[in-house]
């Protein structure tokens, strides 16, 4: 670890530490990686690399080349680049639009989560399994909204973030103070703004499944498409996500009637009739609260209540 000495009268000691940590601002975020340079060998293979590769997984030539499908190569694309500090989407595989991460940090964290990326997928000429190919959730930060209504009616709602972490081990960038203040304050925008947001129960069922943004198949009961689509839009705009309509899929009963009864009769248990709640009711739940909970803290952390951001 570098030690700076300061010397002086205390006004210059503190002028040389205002300076010193100016410049550790503007300067610590930098790297000697050339991102798009080293993107450029990664997407390709690194071709220049030729020797003490004829005999390993990866050749640079031959019928079994590493990234010789040029159809499949990732692919990178830059949001933005301030002080070194780099955001954007990236494809283990251009060929599949519809599955992409983004990512944000300094170059070398980036070139690592895409290691890490490129492992648990377990590289293009390993088997192209589905749950090796997804991300993975476990220990992941995650947003839960909670909801209620009239007597029992409630409602829960969970929102994993795979942008960030609190896990040192885990090569994302550190979720901060800052991250949960925007957390907080989307969530009051979406859900709490105007006025707070009703989420109308029915019968129907619009799912969504996308690791990539946090989402493994997560439902909601709603009165139709076009009211569980705008519910989905809202809790992806607290993660700053776009939608991706091919993962969407609607469920509906035939005859929901029948299938869910507002009025279930009762069933006999033990020789005893037994009244049935109603599984699906037409019930409408008022946004409540929202919390976050990390993998390293033991409680959550309140992040909004009602329409205050008690995060602050």
């Amino acid at each position: 670890m570098t030690k700076i000495n300061f010397q002086g009268s205390i006004e210059d000691v503190k002028k040389q530490i205002e300076q010193t940590i100016a410049t550790y601002e503007l300067l610590g975020n930098q790297t000697s990686i050339d991102f798009n340079q080293w993107f450029e060998g990664w997407e390709n293979g690194f071709p220049e690399d030729i020797e003490n590769r004829a005999l390993g997984n990866y050749p640079v030539t031959g019928e079994k080349a590493w990234r010789s499908d040029a159809n499949k190569k990732p692919r990178w694309r830059e949001w933005s680049n301030k002080n070194g500090f780099i955001k954007g989407e990236y494809w283990r595989d251009r060929s599949v639009e519809s599955e992409s991460i983004p990512l944000s940090g300094t170059a070398d964290k980036i070139i690592q989560h895409i290691h890490q990326l490129e492992y648990e997928g377990g590289g293009e000429s390993a088997s192209r399994n589905k749950s090796k190919a997804w991300p993975p959730m476990k220990g992941q930060p995650s947003i839960k909204l909670y909801f209620r209504g009239e007597g029992t009616a409630k409602g829960i709602i969970t929102l994993v973030v795979m942008n960030k972490t609190d896990d040192p081990k885990v090569p994302l960038p550190s979720i901060d103070k800052s991250d949960l203040r925007h957390y907080a304050q989307r969530i009051k925008e979406q859900f709490a703004t105007p006025n707070l947001y009703i989420w109308n129960k029915g019968k129907e069922i619009l799912s969504y499944t996308n690791r990539w943004q946090g989402f493994d198949g997560q439902w909601w009961l709603c009165r139709n498409e076009a009211a569980g689509l705008a519910l989905l839009t809202r809790l992806l705009a607290v993660l700053d996500l776009p939608l991706d309509r091919s993962k969407l899929r609607m469920s509906t009963a035939v005859d929901e009637a029948a299938a869910f009864p507002s009025n279930p009769p009762s069933v006999t248990v033990l020789g005893e009739p037994t009244p049935q709640d109603n599984e699906r009711p037409l019930v409408d739940v008022t946004f409540w609260r929202a919390e976050i909970n990390l993998a390293k803290l033991n409680t959550p952390i309140p992040l909004v209540e009602r329409a205050q951001i008690v995060y602050k």
